[in-house]
């Protein structure tokens, strides 16, 4: 495993990170496996490349390490919820919340899932332009409070995902920014975060009770009404945005390349016009494989941060200070090494499966105790969308001229968001 030191003065390589993070990512890979930015004993900086520094990161050595600054952002939206706590606090409230994502849940899910979408696709009229981004947005958002919260979600929709928005683009401003900025001060981005969030408190307080699995199983568990808000806020935004990005993403890439549409068109036709449920998925391999070739090349969490709290030693290579690590699936997922023609959506790669690549070279839903819980949920709901969607016609893109741009927020989104036209003329 080679470690290496990237080129350049720091300022311009900032620089860089902050107008291109994805190109500065993926270029660093040429430098070495574990890249270091920063050059400091105290505190340094390293991208990681080599799968086998990433497992002993999130697996074999996780204990050494935590998610530091970056979650300490996040938190003072969804608090201590799953996706920040650390220690025994996050084991215990992973463990309470598990059973949520079991097999007979997610058979109930899916039918949630597959009456939404349709209720979805019935409202759009042939030949329209729709935004694709606002309509999974608001579409995964409807599934995640109908499934997680026993939740109806209509009125309230454009609200609460309006605020899940402000939320997100207030976090990922202050992650990336250099200089931390205090929440008390009296500037607009501060006050329209901060109303934001008093609309999500209020949401999460009023909806505690139900015998929905997820809250079932935080009321079980006796965990206080805090900390019960804090997991409803963490779904909120965790369980929906990322899956509606990554839909995004799904349908404009299919619009570029239309034998996969009709790769898709063909596996659906023995399928008919049923409703989808559980059942389904196993006649689905070829959406899924989509799913996951687009989760290969826009895997909504483009960036896992961590920060070691103790000397740890990678590979042989050992560091004493307080060192910050980046490990960007966006740039793995593009080594030729592992993934040939890596700019190419090629779902093939993984319906025809022929061999294995290295383990923690593919982190769609990351590794180890920290892995999202929902994995399995996102899979099913992302395939069940696409099989629904495409079960009544065809997206296809306005001016296909325009590329879809990468924006590297919390998660991975389309810049600007997608515009598409509904045809149910199918060929």
């Amino acid at each position: 495993m080679k470690f290496a030191m990237l080129p350049g003065k720091r300022l311009q390589n900032y620089l860089w990170f902050q107008r291109d993070p994805l190109d500065f990512l993926v270029s660093s890979r040429s430098v070495g496996d574990v890249v270091s930015i920063y050059d400091n004993d105290r505190r340094p900086t390293f991208i990681v490349h080599h799968p086998e520094a990433v497992q002993q990161i999130l697996v074999t050595k996780e204990k050494s390490f935590v998610k530091g600054r970056a979650s300490g952002i996040l938190k003072r939206t969804v608090g201590e919820g799953v996706l920040t706590s650390e220690g025994q606090a996050h084991e215990r409230q992973k463990r309470a919340m598990m059973p949520a994502f079991a097999k007979q849940n997610l058979e109930d899910y899916a039918d949630t899932v597959s009456a939404l979408t349709r209720e979805m696709v019935k409202g759009w009229k042939p030949g329209e332009t729709r935004s694709i981004s606002r309509d999974m947005m608001l579409l995964t958002l409807r599934i995640i409070c109908q499934t997680m919260l026993g939740l109806n979600l209509q009125r309230e929709a454009d609200k609460i995902g309006e605020s899940v928005e402000a939320c997100i683009r207030y976090s990922a401003a202050r992650i990336y920014s250099p200089l931390p900025i205090p929440l008390a001060l009296p500037i607009r981005s501060n006050r329209e975060y901060k109303a934001a969030r008093r609309i999500l408190y209020k949401f999460a307080n009023e909806h505690q009770r139900g015998q929905a699995p997820l809250l079932h199983q935080l009321l079980q568990g006796a965990f206080p009404q805090e900390n019960i808000r804090d997991q409803i806020i963490t779904i909120l935004i965790a369980g929906h945005e990322t899956t509606a990005n990554l839909l995004g993403w799904v349908f404009d890439l299919i619009a570029r390349h239309p034998q996969v549409g009709e790769s898709l068109h063909q596996e659906l036709r023995g399928l008919g016009d049923e409703p989808l449920s559980y059942e389904h998925l196993p006649q689905l391999p070829y959406a899924q494989a989509v799913i996951l070739e687009t989760l290969r090349m826009y895997p909504p969490a483009w960036a896992i941060l961590r920060e070691n709290v103790e000397p740890v030693e990678l590979s042989g290579h050992r560091i004493d200070g307080h060192g910050s690590y980046i490990i960007s699936p966006y740039a793995m997922h593009r080594d030729p090494q592992v993934f040939p023609e890596p700019d190419k959506f090629n779902p093939l790669r993984f319906y025809e499966r022929e061999g294995e690549w290295p383990r923690f070279a593919y982190l769609p839903f990351g590794a180890g105790p920290r892995a999202c819980i929902g994995s399995q949920y996102a899979m099913m709901e992302a395939t069940l969308i696409l099989a629904g969607v495409w079960q009544r016609g065809r997206l296809t893109l306005p001016d296909p001229a325009v590329r879809a741009v990468p924006e590297p927020s919390v998660s991975l989104r389309i810049k600007g968001g997608l515009n598409m036209n509904w045809n149910t003329s199918c060929p």
